[in-house]
């Protein structure tokens, strides 16, 4: 988390940032499958 607010005059912007950790590993199967999902039927 250190390395992520180690950016110089961003700090005070990325301190105020939510951060969120994703622990499923398909999230980006889930993802591009609400995707497909959504273009195929609409």
């Amino acid at each position: 988390m250190q390395a992520f607010l180690d950016k110089g005059r961003m700090n005070s912007l990325l301190k105020q940032m939510p951060v969120h950790i994703v622990l499923n590993r398909k999230v980006g199967l889930i993802g591009a499958a609400l995707c497909a999902d959504q273009l195929t039927f609409s």
